[in-house]
């Protein structure tokens, strides 16, 4: 295996750590190939048995997907995967883990300290304490849980590589995405905001200056494009390959029944799949969307499962419906 240059950097100042640590993670953004790091760990190290642990099994998949399509002939086979929900289950069950690895691979290892994942993560490691631990991630610290930094609590600060997104494009390592924003439900929010601008109470002048402001907003929100002309006016391809992240199911159900008012305007051939926990056909539709290079509008709505570490050839854009106010996922 020949690695990028960022990517030897990050696996050479890894090895040079582990000569003294136990422990120790790389952070480096999405889609510049972590994952070769940790295969070439099992590749450089033949002998040694591997486990691999990561949120789902979408990742894994993909990785290895990536692995066999880049480098057909490198050998992995002393790697073992296991999932974080997988290991929580079995710690549950009073299950043994696993033992005998040589080396635990954390994949995106925020997700470590979880309280739940947390518990299989540390049978994993009880059941292999020889092992040497290496995360890897995007994103290390949770700020979804009191900005706690994952770095820092599993691998003692010890962070052997950082790469910024920022760093990533300047080097062209990645390529800068186009960032745009529609509206989407503003009209039912602007009525609900007229209701509380008439009840608003408070002196004369203060409430002619809040009208003011409200009536101004309402001009700027009458006059702006919806959803469908602004993807029509920056996709221009009408076989696109989208992925539009959906709050809950309800709203996926909202959004998907929408899909030709939204992208009608590019392609009235639109081919739609459906991704989340409560749909018994998502892996086969996560395949058949990947798998469809027809001539339509490719668009598959998701709920959760694809938020991080997974990345499908030939995707053209997502549309984040879902709010966040998580800088984890928003970068993920």
């Amino acid at each position: 295996m020949e690695l990028y240059k960022h990517n030897k950097e990050h696996y050479d100042a890894l090895m040079k750590m582990l000569e003294t640590e136990q422990r120790a993670c790389g952070i480096q953004p999405p889609g510049t190939g972590k994952s070769f790091i940790a295969f070439n760990i099992a590749i450089e190290h033949p002998a040694d048995r591997l486990l691999w642990m990561s949120p789902n099994e979408y990742i894994f998949s993909g990785q290895m997907e990536s692995l066999k399509r880049n480098c057909p002939g490198d050998d992995v086979s002393n790697v073992a995967q296991m999932t974080y929900a997988a290991a929580m289950a079995r710690a549950k069950d009073g299950r043994e883990l696993p033992g005998g690895f040589d080396w635990i691979v954390l994949d995106e290892f925020h997700h470590c300290l979880a309280p739940e994942w947390g518990k299989g993560v540390q049978a994993a490691l009880d059941a292999n304490p020889d092992a040497k631990v290496v995360g890897l991630t995007a994103t290390e610290i949770r700020y979804s849980d009191g900005g706690r930094d994952a770095a820092q609590e599993l691998f003692g600060g010890k962070v052997a590589f950082r790469m910024s997104i920022q760093e990533a494009w300047f080097r062209g390592i990645l390529p800068m995405p186009t960032y745009i924003t529609a509206l989407y439900q503003s009209p039912s929010e602007l009525g609900e905001l007229e209701v509380r601008v008439g009840d608003f109470d408070g002196d004369e002048d203060k409430k002619d200056e809040v009208n003011e402001a409200y009536q101004k907003l309402r001009r700027q929100v009458q006059q702006a494009k919806g959803v469908g002309e602004v993807i029509a006016a920056h996709l221009g391809k009408a076989d696109a390959r989208l992925i539009v992240f959906c709050p809950n199911a309800a709203q996926l159900d909202e959004i998907a029944a929408k899909r030709g008012e939204w992208f009608g305007r590019v392609n009235r051939d639109i081919h739609s799949y459906k991704v989340h926990q409560g749909n018994p056909r998502g892996e086969a539709d996560y395949d058949a969307f990947r798998a469809d290079e027809s001539g339509a509008l490719k668009v598959l709505y998701c709920i959760d499962q694809l938020n991080e570490g997974v990345h499908i050839a030939g995707v053209d854009g997502i549309v984040m419906v879902r709010a966040t106010s998580s800088p984890t996922i928003f970068q993920q």
